[in-house]
Order: C-alpha cells, then sequence, then structure tokens
C-alpha cells in the first residue's frame, strides 16, 4: 500500500474509529493491522493522531510573552544609529540613544512617537539581541573601540562602587 493511499485510509478508519464502541474499535484495530503490518499500539496511536489533526486545523500556539519591540519596527531606526555610532555596544549605545535621537529626523526621516519612545525605553539587552543579525560575525568583539591604553583612559566607565557614579580611567 502506498503511502497516499495509506493516509486516505487512516483517514476513512480514524472516522469509523471514532464513532464506534469498544467491541468495534477491536475489530477495527484487527482488520487495520492485518492491512497495514502495524502493531495494535502503533495503529491506535495514528487512528487517535488522526482524530486530533483532523479536528485541529493547523492552530498555531505561540508560548511566552508577548513580543514588545518588533524587530521590524525598530530594527531600521536602531541599526541606522548604530552604524553612526560606529557600532557602540548594547550598553553604550543605550547611554548615547538621548544624544543621538533627536538627530535621526533631519538625517533619515521622521519617526512615530511610539518608537521614539520605545528606543528611549529599550534596555541594552535588547539592544544587543536586535542587532544580532546585523552584527558581522567573528572581526569584532562587542565594543567598536579599538584595544590602546592611550585610548583607553579617557572613555568614561560607569563604576558601581564610586559614589559620584561616572570616573575616568587614569
Amino acid at each position: 500500500m502506498g503511502k497516499l493511499s495509506m493516509d486516505l485510509y487512516l483517514d476513512n478508519m480514524s472516522k469509523k474509529y471514532r464513532i464506534a464502541n469498544r467491541r468495534q474499535k477491536g475489530v477495527i484495530l484487527g482488520e487495520m493491522c492485518s492491512i497495514s503490518g502495524y502493531h495494535k499500539k502503533h495503529a491506535i496511536r495514528l487512528l487517535n493522531q488522526r482524530k486530533k489533526r483532523l479536528s485541529q486545523a493547523k492552530v498555531v500556539e505561540t508560548r511566552g510573552r508577548p513580543e514588545q519591540y518588533s524587530a521590524t519596527v525598530y530594527l531600521e531606526p536602531l541599526k541606522q544609529i548604530w552604524l553612526s555610532t560606529d557600532q557602540l555596544c548594547g550598553k553604550r549605545l543605550k547611554m548615547a540613544m538621548p544624544l543621538w535621537l533627536p538627530h535621526y529626523p533631519t538625517e533619515y526621516g521622521k519617526l512615530e512617537s511610539k518608537v521614539y519612545e520605545g528606543l528611549l525605553s529599550m534596555s541594552a539587552s535588547t539592544i544587543y539581541r536586535l542587532l544580532a543579525s546585523s552584527r558581522v560575525k567573528g572581526l569584532r568583539g562587542l565594543s567598536g573601540t579599538k584595544p590602546g591604553k592611550i585610548l583607553k583612559k579617557h572613555i568614561p566607565i560607569k563604576n558601581r562602587s564610586m559614589e559620584r557614579g561616572w570616573f575616568f580611567r587614569g
């Protein structure tokens, strides 16, 4: 028996199996096992699976929390700002976002107020997650700065142990 004919046979048998009583189900299983060569337990699983498959016509169930920042809406302005800032890491880009967003409409066009507020409230890890598809793999680390002791001293770093907040290395 070919796959197509077996599928048609299973559909017909599952309809009969669904409305049958216990004794009739045994007869249907015996007939199906002799025709198809399946074991009884496998035939029971196939018939019950067909029942579910027929009643639920491809229902896609999404799990988890709904997406707050859609990549289709936020990725384009975020990527343009990220490239303008010489590909800063997510933490530094979050701090630079309030400085760069007011100049965005003059260069690239106006943003919706919802997108503007979303970019300002976006966390550093969300920024990193959205930009992950745009990053070149293996050439750079997370930061856009090149290693060097002279430049390293002039980059402000937020240190939680300091009471003043921002300080300069050096």
